[in-house]
């Protein structure tokens, strides 16, 4: 169905994809993983046909690929403008009523501007555009990021019934064990192919690198078995050859010693030659230990924030009715809800982002902030030292703090908008964690990383000594951070 032939691509003199082959055919459904800024977007769209590879061959004939970003960049248009630009021919409304519908989405949504949904819903409506080409093949990128629980369960449903290929690139631990029949990684610009979920995965990398480790190991010792052989036979050779006789004797003792002395340096020889080629074994990488310290300390009972009777309304359409809670010391509030049920305006209201349209939220005394935004945008600098170091703190600190969220000191000198959307969110998390904090606002914080960062940075929060209020649908996330309170918010609130 899709087959990518030795597909190459570089960006700056660097290296994204090398001679990367990769075939799919009905019925496979294929996990795409891979650290932030392996290439995992870039091979997507050279997939779907909208980058072009260095060298290398894309063919698919007779099918038809349905492509899904990241995020969708259409804030000022319209639901319905948005599904018309992206149809592959003209359609009338209806067409898009019947796409929503498949998506779980009201058809009164279209006059809705795109910028004003939820990051669940504009996945959503992404998902709607790529249904109108009718698709044989599909290329998803982090198809998962702010979908709710009753959105992933239709996704996953959708998936599993869809009768053509699926190569989605995932970082969502649950999808990759329940849905994908194959795994591909994406490392140093190759692709190596592991059968089986995620899970199993793990399994094949860990005997991988077992395995690994013994041939190191092997090589080593027949290295260092030779390297010693040869030291010894040169030596006997020395030895044999100044080894004195009787004048009577010296004849024919010089000539066995000059036999013997040659015999041992041609054993030298021989050895060395073995050495020489014997095929080198590189020492398996090893895997680096990360840890992420996340500053601040508030007192037990401290208050933090509280909501009174808060409301919001975008125009005439209210979005938040009479939400109250409270927040003290180290407590964790879960908020949680459909997508549109307003999660994300009630974390803009506590982060100062918006005010409200009543009620009203009070901080506790000198009560400082962080919010860590779902949209990627916005960023108040060119390159990435720059935008860090805008948090008042020293390059040595911005560098420290980049490097345990795995953010390569390359990257803090590129431009922002030239790297992945994981690299980005790292980039935020990074300016986030810089200053002690009272208390964290975090909408969706796990979108885009990749599987060992949220890991790191699920421990930092357990260890975090402020308040935390979080938005988020990754399942393992949530019950890591041990909520204390969970707020429910309903669609008709």
């Amino acid at each position: 169905m899709l087959a990518l032939h030795s597909i190459t691509k570089q960006y700056d003199g660097r290296t994204i994809l090398e001679a990367v082959d990769l075939s799919l055919q009905a019925g496979d459904r294929v996990g795409l993983i891979g650290a932030n800024g392996a290439g995992k977007s870039t091979l997507l769209q050279i997939a779907a046909g909208f980058v072009q590879p260095d060298s290398g061959l894309v063919t698919a004939e007779g099918e038809v690929t349905g492509y899904l970003p990241q995020q969708l960049t259409a804030d000022r248009l319209s639901v319905e403008e948005y599904l018309a630009a992206q149809a592959p021919w003209p359609s009338e409304s209806y067409r898009f009523d019947i796409v929503l519908a498949e998506v779980g989405l009201a058809a009164d949504l279209k006059s809705q501007l795109v910028g004003e949904l939820s990051g669940g819903q504009k996945t959503r409506v992404g998902l709607a555009a790529l249904l109108l080409r009718r698709p044989t093949i599909l290329l998803l990128d982090e198809p998962s990021n702010n979908l709710d629980t009753a959105s992933l369960n239709w996704l996953g449903g959708f998936i599993r019934q869809f009768n053509g290929a699926v190569l989605m690139a995932l970082h969502d631990r649950h999808m990759l064990d329940e849905l994908v029949t194959e795994i591909v990684e994406l490392a140093d610009g190759r692709l190596t192919s592991y059968g089986g979920n995620y899970s199993f995965y793990l399994d094949q990398k860990a005997g991988e690198r077992a395995a690994q480790e013994v041939h190191y190991r092997h090589y080593q010792t027949e290295q260092k078995r030779l390297k010693k052989a040869i030291i010894q036979k040169r030596a006997m050779a020395e030895k044999a050859a100044k080894a004195g006789a009787p004048d009577n004797e010296k004849g024919i003792t010089n000539y066995l010693q000059d036999k013997v002395s040659r015999l041992y340096h041609k054993d030298a020889k021989t050895m060395a030659k073995r050495l020489e080629r014997l095929p080198e074994v590189k020492r398996p990488a090893l895997e680096r230990a990360y840890s992420v310290t996340i500053p601040g300390q508030t007192a037990a009972q401290k208050l933090i924030v509280a909501a009174e009777a808060v409301g919001f309304a975008y125009g005439n359409r209210p979005v938040l009715r009479e939400v109250s809670f409270e927040v003290r010391g180290r407590e964790r509030l879960g908020v949680l809800g459909a997508n549109g049920a307003g999660k994300t305006t009630l974390l803009k209201l506590v982060a100062g982002q918006l005010a409200p349209s009543w009620g009203r939220i009070v901080l506790g005394q000198e009560v400082t902030v962080g919010y860590y935004s779902q949209e990627l945008s916005s960023f108040t600098a060119h390159i990435g030292i720059d935008y860090l170091r805008q948090s008042g703190t020293s390059v040595q600190a911005c560098y420290d703090m980049a490097l345990s969220l795995r953010l390569a000191a390359g990257d803090l000198r590129r431009p922002i908008s030239q790297l992945s959307y994981g690299a980005q969110a790292k980039l935020r998390f990074a300016r986030l964690l810089l200053q002690p904090l009272d208390l964290l606002v975090l909408d969706e914080p796990t979108n885009h990383l990749e599987i060992g960062v949220r890991h790191d940075i699920e421990t930092g929060l357990q260890q975090y000594g402020g308040a935390i209020i979080v938005a988020s649908h990754d399942e393992y996330f949530l019950e890591s951070l041990e909520l204390t309170h969970k707020l429910m918010l309903d669609l008709d609130r």
